[in-house]
């Protein structure tokens, strides 16, 4: 989807480290050998756990979003997350995305999730609408799969082992999705640290 001129398309997340990066390519390789039908895959590079998608914004409205973060992040300290599991949204019937599952303090990132969601709508961004549920998309698939794809999905959810992995959330980021024929580009325009003690 193109964005209007002079508009960014913005997101909000938790960049992850390169051991968990290699954890979920690894996951991501062997799903990928195993499953067929029309998946689009994400490059290991552009996985992110998202706290808020915000779309095309005003460039002017950038400092804003950065503010939020900024307020959001204060009363929170650092934490620890692991992977946990794979699963598809909105269910193995009809899969739309196949995802890595996010555990561990659970609570505490879907606080830090709330208090972004709120900051953001104090500076007067729409609210999400949607819940969270926190993921990392390895694959979207862009087409109704059939029973036997289906099946094949179902059996490599159930029979891939999901490497062990674990990171800490720190900092906050505001990231930059520009979208390109060979796939998005994603840069970071501002983060907040965690800093609550």
């Amino acid at each position: 989807m193109a964005t209007r001129n002079g508009d960014l398309r913005l997101f909000v997340a938790v960049e992850l480290p390169e051991p968990v990066l290699a954890a979920l390519a690894t996951a991501s390789a062997s799903l990928r050998a195993r499953v067929r039908g029309a998946f689009r895959w994400v490059a290991t590079d552009n996985m992110h756990l998202t706290l808020r998608f915000l779309g095309d914004t005003a460039g002017e409205h950038v400092a804003a979003a950065a503010d939020a973060l900024a307020t959001a992040v204060v009363s929170h300290s650092p934490f620890d997350v692991t992977l946990d599991g794979l699963g598809v949204f909105p269910h193995e019937r009809a899969p739309r995305v196949l995802w890595a599952g996010v555990g561990g303090a659970a609570d505490r990132l879907r606080a830090l999730q709330q208090d972004v969601e709120a900051a953001l709508v104090a500076q007067g961004f729409a609210p999400s609408g949607q819940a969270f549920r926190p993921h990392l998309t390895l694959a979207r698939i862009n087409a109704l799969l059939g029973p036997a794809e289906r099946d094949a999905l179902s059996r490599s959810l159930h029979e891939t082992a999901l490497p062990s992995a674990s990171f800490r959330v720190e900092h906050v980021g505001l990231i930059r999705s520009q979208l390109r024929p060979e796939g998005p580009v994603h840069t970071r325009l501002t983060s907040a640290a965690l800093r609550a003690r």
